[in-house]
């Protein structure tokens, strides 16, 4: 049984909820080497799973076993969130280099292809990204997969990659992102009536163009471009856009 840690430090836990321990007791009921169990027992204090007595010879125990059984499995269902996340990761950006090599793009004409075309957006990002929503943003329609997009704008956040985003005047933010504006400093949003496509730009090499219309029934469709000219044009028309953007 690891709980997702290295084996000594699973058995030091195995032993010390059962009783408290020296040092050298818990090398040899443990089954540590010696040179290995300081190193061990630090790290495991530095997580707030065990304590050390302040009498000598110096004991260690655990405190409160069944508060800290349920803090390792937290971090262990933490570890394992992680883990999956990073790998669904991986598969995408695998994904994206095989399916996107320079000057070639995606279209998407569905809402199906929109919903997929716009994760892999998002999950291009390194360092920035850039959002242009037109006059005819319709922040109330396609929910689902708007919700599915929020939480990957929140995602981008939490990694310190800079997120600027133009609304139309009197738009309202999403909850999760009303929140995320008040949470991360590396979230910016500003206002302006704006009669220009809206568009994704992605880091220095890629932009996402939505063919939307004022008629919600015709939807031209998406299109993922890999071009960093074309980049360097839509990042110009950003910029010019937010300078004269409302902040509020």
């Amino acid at each position: 049984m690891s709980w997702g840690m290295e084996r000594y430090e699973s058995r030091a836990i195995i032993h010390l909820l059962k009783e408290e321990l020296t040092l050298k007791e818990l090398c040899k009921k443990a089954d540590i080497p010696y040179g290995k169990v300081y190193s061990v027992v630090k790290k495991l204090k530095e997580r707030g799973i065990v304590n050390e007595s302040s009498s000598w010879p110096k004991k260690v125990f655990i405190a409160d076993p069944s508060g800290t059984m349920r803090k390792i499995i937290d971090m262990k269902m933490e570890k394992e969130q992680a883990d999956r996340e990073k790998i669904t990761r991986l598969v995408s950006e695998i994904e994206i280099a095989r399916s996107m090599t320079p000057g070639l793009f995606q279209i998407g004409t569905t809402n199906e292809e929109n919903e997929k075309i716009q994760l892999e957006a998002f999950r291009m990002a390194r360092k920035e990204m850039l959002q242009i929503f037109n006059v005819h943003h319709r922040p109330k329609s396609n929910r689902r997969a708007k919700s599915l997009w929020e939480k990957e704008i929140v995602s981008l956040l939490k990694k310190g990659i800079m997120f600027k985003a133009i609304y139309p005047p009197g738009s309202s933010l999403p909850p999760i992102l009303e929140d995320a504006r008040r949470t991360y400093s590396n979230f910016s949003v500003r206002y302006k009536h704006i009669d220009f496509v809206s568009c994704d730009i992605i880091d220095s090499h890629s932009v996402l163009l939505k063919l939307v219309n004022e008629d919600p029934i015709l939807f031209g469709g998406v299109l993922l471009i890999r071009s960093e000219r074309l980049n360097g044009n839509l990042r110009k028309v950003f910029e010019s856009f937010w300078e004269g953007a409302l902040i509020t």
